[in-house]
């Protein structure tokens, strides 16, 4: 099972109410707790808790932010350094 999202992580939005921001990628920078956040492209509501971006996003300079249910968090390649998986390979047909 993949660690719980941290500040500093890398994480891609695989989840979203507005297009643009699905497929994604930023670093976290900090966490958001309120319960209700309005997307800042679109106005909707929803959920948090929030993961904040490290750096300012858009033409106004606002933080982005996506709750953590959007996110999938990238692991470093150290920390994938030494898993084994294994594979079956078929023989073509």
């Amino acid at each position: 099972m993949s660690e719980p999202i941290q500040v500093g992580d890398l994480v891609a939005v695989i989840v979203s109410c507005h297009p643009p921001a699905f497929g994604s990628f930023f670093v976290v920078g900090g966490f958001e707790h309120g319960s209700v956040s309005n997307c800042i492209f679109c106005g909707k509501e929803h959920l948090g808790p929030f993961a904040r971006a490290e750096d300012h996003f858009g033409p106004e300079r606002q933080f982005f932010t996506a709750p953590l249910s959007w996110l999938k968090r990238i692991p470093p390649l150290a920390e994938l350094e030494g898993q084994r998986t294994e594979e079956t390979i078929r023989e073509p047909a």
